[in-house]
């Protein structure tokens, strides 16, 4: 196909590579995780070594509201397919009438005087446009494809709820470790300042150098303000994503950061495939192949309409004649319709028509071109962040030797207290930065994992 060729040159010239609901009552919590797990790749959250990573992605997608929303449209379209393909069927309906009736007035010369008496009729009606051209299959196809587009789109909104969940458990666990640290770099800092200030006094250190000291003090409790206040909203949004109040935020266990495992294997490169397998290149895929039908369709508009309009009806006046074929009526009556003037809204339906399809093969080129972006800016960020993560471990190293040096003077009385101080503030930074950095890393693979839907 167009589109599909399309795609093949792009590739080739630019890829490097708990609590319970209502709706979450009605489905058993192993058959809903057995409808996902395939196209979850479920083992590969198994690299963390967490098993409250993979309980809560668990909880997510038994809770998750957006997950409920997406399973929920998709059973929406479901029905929606049901209800076009029933126009592919002659409808059928049946009705029953009563007629009571007297004879007065001159009617009665030919009747008894005061005649009376009653009139049954059930008649069938069977209605059926003839499907001679196509329209109305092409339009169940047409509704087929939005609904596979729609069952794609749920597929990568799965996806992306069990990234972000890692994601913001990660970023937790980020701050519980970074809100530790920063309360010995306060302590430290405090320390410093306070000897300081004692030197000071004694002439030995400068006003400025002090100022300075307290500067350091209270930029750190800033710091561990924000981290703290980081870390409450970071719990917030994950209680929402797994289904809960952000009330319950503070109840969620996890793990620590020495815990989590940090060694995730990641590929070098990502074959073409996994691209064009990607649920939301399939979901606009499906959606391009609709706008294709919608043509067809709008060009079959100027095409006459073939009508069968049946009818079966019987009547009696008297009772226990009712089915009775000396009293039934049948018709048939086919007929046939066609449009000769409509004000150029058939011509306009089919320019409409084109011009979306025209621009649905864009959004298909945007959104391989998306796809491409994104898994190539995993790509970087894993090299260029691995990079840096190796030298915050050499860097923290250092500062641990360092460390251990500084302490060995200070027990034999080679340095103050004051520098001893400020070698252990040191190490508690480098410990901060690599904390940060091991966690960038961790995140960087978890966007590749959704930018290969999942197929890692």
């Amino acid at each position: 196909m167009k589109y599909k060729k399309i795609l093949a040159t792009i590739l080739t010239s630019m890829i490097l590579i708990t609590p319970t609901t209502a709706f979450a009552a009605k489905k058993d919590t192993n058959t809903v995780l057995k409808s996902q797990i395939d196209y979850l790749n479920f083992d590969w959250w198994k690299n963390f070594n967490d098993p409250y990573l993979e309980d809560y992605i668990n909880r997510a997608i038994l809770y998750n509201k957006d997950l409920q929303l997406a399973t929920l449209t998709l059973e929406e379209y479901n029905q929606l397919v049901k209800i076009q393909l029933g126009k592919e069927f002659p409808s059928v309906g049946v009705g029953a009438n009563y007629i009571g009736q007297t004879v007065m007035g001159n009617m009665s010369e030919l009747f008894n005087p005061g005649f009376n008496d009653y009139i049954f009729a059930v008649p069938l009606v069977v209605r059926y446009e003839a499907d001679i051209f196509g329209k109305n299959h092409n339009k169940t196809a047409s509704v087929r494809e939005l609904k596979k587009s729609i069952a794609f789109q749920e597929k990568s909104a799965y996806i992306s709820v069990s990234a972000l969940v890692a994601s913001t458990y990660l970023n937790i666990i980020q701050y519980d470790r970074l809100i530790s640290l920063q309360k010995d770099i306060i302590d430290y800092r405090k320390t410093i300042y306070e000897l300081m200030s004692a030197q000071h006094e004694c002439g030995f250190v400068s006003l400025q150098d002090t100022i300075s000291a307290n500067k350091s003090y209270t930029i750190a409790r800033m710091q561990l303000t924000n981290y703290e206040k980081e870390r409450d909203v970071a719990l917030h949004a994950f209680a929402v994503l797994l289904g809960d109040s952000p009330e319950n935020s503070g109840s969620y266990m996890r793990s620590s950061f020495d815990d989590i495992s940090k060694n995730i294997s990641l590929p070098q490169s990502i074959s073409s495939d996994v691209i064009i397998n990607r649920p939301d290149v399939q979901a606009i895929e499906a959606e391009l192949k609709k706008a294709s039908i919608d043509v067809k369709i709008a060009r079959k508009e100027f095409l006459p309409s073939i009508n069968l309009n049946g009818f079966l009806a019987f009547n009696a006046i008297k009772q226990g004649q009712l089915i009775n074929s000396n009293f039934g009526l049948l018709a048939l009556a086919p007929g046939i319709m066609q449009s000769l003037f409509t004000g150029g809204q058939k011509i306009a339906n089919l320019k409409l028509n084109k011009v979306r399809y025209e621009k649905m093969l864009k959004n298909y080129e945007k959104t391989n071109l998306i796809a491409i972006q994104e898994i190539n800016d995993a790509l970087v960020k894993i090299k260029y962040d691995t990079q840096q993560d190796k030298n915050n471990a050499e860097k923290l190293n250092l500062e641990k030797q360092n460390e251990v040096l500084a302490r060995e003077s200070y027990d034999v009385g080679a340095i103050s207290k004051l520098e001893y101080t400020q070698y252990k503030e040191l190490l508690a930074t480098a410990e901060s930065d690599k904390v940060q950095s091991s966690i960038r890393c961790l995140i960087n693979a978890i966007s590749l994992y959704k930018a290969t839907g999942a197929k890692i």
